[in-house]
């Protein structure tokens, strides 16, 4: 049960990255963003590659629990943990640093979890 909760705030928060995108690309005359910043020597590039690993993770996993391996599940929960930990080490970035690229990318990496 916890793990279907789990998979419903990754839907979420697919959903909401990528209607942040959709809001991102309507708006052309906007000016570009600032570069990518540090906090405490944390960026969001740091963070993209943390996140786009877990994700490639999850996606077989989730690919066999759609299959019927109730197996897999475990270890999918066990990595929804380390996304929910990853959250927390990368809260402090601002997400008006991000870059439009940086933007997309995220777009993509949640992409392969709700394609």
């Amino acid at each position: 049960m916890k793990s279907t909760f789990k998979i419903l705030g990754i839907i979420a928060l697919v959903a909401l990255v990528m209607f942040s995108v959709g809001a991102c690309k309507k708006d052309k005359a906007a000016p570009p963003a600032p570069a990518p910043v540090s906090v405490s020597g944390i960026t969001w590039d740091a963070y993209i590659a943390d996140a786009e690993k877990l994700v490639n993770e999850m996606v077989p996993l989730m690919e066999k629990i759609q299959a019927g391996d109730s197996a897999a599940s475990v270890a999918l929960s066990e990595l929804f943990v380390k996304f929910d930990a990853l959250e927390t080490k990368y809260s402090g970035l601002d997400e008006s640093t991000m870059t439009p690229a940086q933007t997309q990318k995220i777009a993509d990496i949640m992409g392969k979890i709700n394609p």
